[in-house]
């Protein structure tokens, strides 16, 4: 310890022993670059994909994986093909990928702490093939380094149908709650997609309009206020703030407030259906850590 990473070892002039890096050390050094918890993360690769046979093909990557109190290592793994247990006779199970820090990729009923996930399948009754695998995972969980955007941190979406009525005077629309593990600059991007008719359904309102107040609240205080106008013919606007949070469990309420209504109805223009326009949503992103 207390030597320089990439300097040359020495002999110290007092003890006359040899001093340098330690591997505590490049663990020290490799925990300080990447944000982890309990379990480690991809850095990158590590592509899961299925095979004709029941063993799934794993792209080559690396692995960043907590060893310790402030310690970590880095895992390469060359690609390999996985053997995995027949299909159950009935029913189904799912079997979690890992990799150890020993460098081994592995797959099991549960994933261990201290190891990264790399997939997680869903196997069905008597398949013989993994491409007849499901993928449960979701999004891939990777190690971000200190400093770099945490990417998407928590987004709503309006669940309304296309075309639905929007009457509330005022109304909570969303609660988002996430957690950052230090002080950030956070992006709030709101997207909103409505229109005015003379009725849901029918034609356009022509010559009339509304609007929309829209409220950010975090952790019980309001933050910031929008009105956005409606008009008589659809369109979708975007408005985004950014706000300083501390480290720490945060709250994020989204209220919706009608100002004014010139006439007509106000109908939701965002949804699955064939004609439906971009949806009503918040999103926060990661900026990057405060120093």
């Amino acid at each position: 310890m207390n030597w320089p990473i990439g300097k040359d070892r020495a002999r110290d002039p007092e003890t006359g022993q040899v001093v340098g890096t330690t591997p505590t050390d490049i663990q020290t050094w490799i925990w300080s670059l990447y944000r982890l918890g309990n379990y480690g993360a991809i850095a990158k690769g590590l592509e899961v994909t299925g095979t004709s046979t029941m063993a799934y093909s794993i792209k080559r990557g690396l692995s960043i994986i907590p060893t310790g109190d402030r310690l970590a290592v880095a895992v390469p793994t060359e690609a390999l093909l996985l053997q995995t247990p027949e299909a159950p006779s009935t029913g189904k199970r799912t079997e979690y990928i890992y990799v150890s820090n020993d460098g081994v990729i592995r797959v099991g009923a549960t994933q261990p702490a201290g190891t990264a996930l790399i997939d997680k399948r869903e196997v069905p009754a008597g398949i013989t093939a993994t491409t007849a695998t499901k993928s449960l995972l979701g999004d891939r969980k990777y190690a971000p380094i200190y400093g770099a955007s945490m990417g998407i941190i928590s987004r709503w979406e309006d669940p309304l149908a296309y075309l639905a009525t929007v009457s509330d005077a005022r109304k909570k629309v969303g609660t988002l709650t996430f957690t950052i593990d230090s002080d950030r600059t956070l992006d709030f991007a709101l997207q909103v997609s409505y229109d005015q008719k003379a009725a849901a359904n029918t034609s356009e309102d022509t010559g009339k309009a509304a609007s929309f107040i829209w409220e950010i609240w975090i952790d019980g205080k309001k933050r910031r206020s929008i009105e956005l106008a409606v008009h008589s013919w659809g369109e979708t606007k975007q408005n985004s703030a950014s706000f300083n949070l501390t480290a720490g469990t945060h709250t994020v309420d989204l209220y919706r407030s009608r100002r004014m209504k010139s006439g007509g109805v106000i109908v939701y223009k965002g949804g699955t259906s064939s004609g439906a326009w971009p949806d009503t949503s918040l999103s926060i992103v990661d900026r990057g850590g405060i120093e």
